[in-house]
């Protein structure tokens, strides 16, 4: 029974690690510029506002109660040997249930939301830049989508859906200025200044705006589209986020059985 007692607190403690961790992640999602850019993007290129809206909301939600029910499962294995011993277990035990019904949830919007991003998405994303993205003089945008756009090309390093020449003939595009200053090669990459001046050519970049995209020439204008930024973004981290989700779902589970032990006296 010790030992049962001392791996539950301990599995218990690091749900509530992991619960602090979601609930973190839950808010920056919810109030980080960045991650705002891409819903705005995201939306006006066709995605569900309410489905990551819904998503955000559930992975506060789950890691709010995952943080609660782990200091429950400390707490009930704690007191596992004192009257009424089965309160602070059965409550654990509907909790963790609670959690995996919304971690289900989570997985099938997660699969809906990440299932939209495909061809159609990134048609739809650069027929927006194509005709919905604006500026105003002096370089600086004049709406919240034409900021969105550009926080993300400095930030990713890349240009319009498919590529920069998304620009070309859009309602931006002039024969001096053929693609916004963000798309250009920053001296920097990844940086999110916002200044002009960081460009690392921005003559050379403009010129190469209005070139071919497979130019081998090309190297002063970013290439890659934001659609393929995105995508390579989730790819590269797909086995993390899948290692992390199985982990944390085997850690309620054992969890889970080292209630149903204690509460049946080992």
């Amino acid at each position: 029974m010790g030992l049962i007692k001392f791996l539950m607190f301990t599995m218990n403690f690091v749900l509530w690690a992991i619960g602090a961790t979601l609930l973190g992640i839950g808010i920056w999602l919810e109030v980080d510029d960045t991650a705002l850019d891409a819903v705005n993007i995201g939306n006006a290129a066709g995605m569900d506002e309410a489905i990551w809206n819904a998503s955000v909301i559930i992975i506060i939600v789950v890691g709010a109660l995952t943080f609660f029910v782990g200091f429950l499962g400390c707490l009930g294995a704690m007191k596992s040997d004192t009257k009424p011993k089965n309160f602070f277990l059965k409550l654990y035990f509907v909790s963790v249930k609670i959690i995996i019904i919304l971690e289900i949830v989570s997985i099938i919007l997660a699969a809906v939301f990440w299932g939209s991003i495909n061809d159609t998405v990134r048609e739809k994303m650069a027929e927006d830049v194509n005709k919905r993205y604006k500026s105003v003089p002096g370089g600086d945008t004049e709406d919240t989508l034409s900021k969105s756009w550009n926080n993300l090309q400095r930030k990713w390093n890349c240009c319009g859906g498919y590529n920069y020449t998304d620009f070309v003939n859009s309602t931006f595009a002039t024969s001096e200025e053929p693609v916004p200053w963000t798309c250009c090669v920053m001296n920097k990459p990844g940086s999110s200044s916002s200044l002009k001046t960081e460009v690392k050519n921005i003559t050379a970049c403009y010129s190469e705006g209005a070139r071919d995209p497979y130019d081998p020439t090309v190297q002063y204008v970013n290439r890659n589209g934001c659609y393929d930024s995105l995508k390579n973004e989730i790819e590269s981290n797909s086995a993390l986020i899948i290692g992390l989700c199985s982990g944390f779902i085997g850690l309620q589970i054992v969890g889970y059985i080292f209630a149903c032990l204690l509460m049946r006296g080992g």
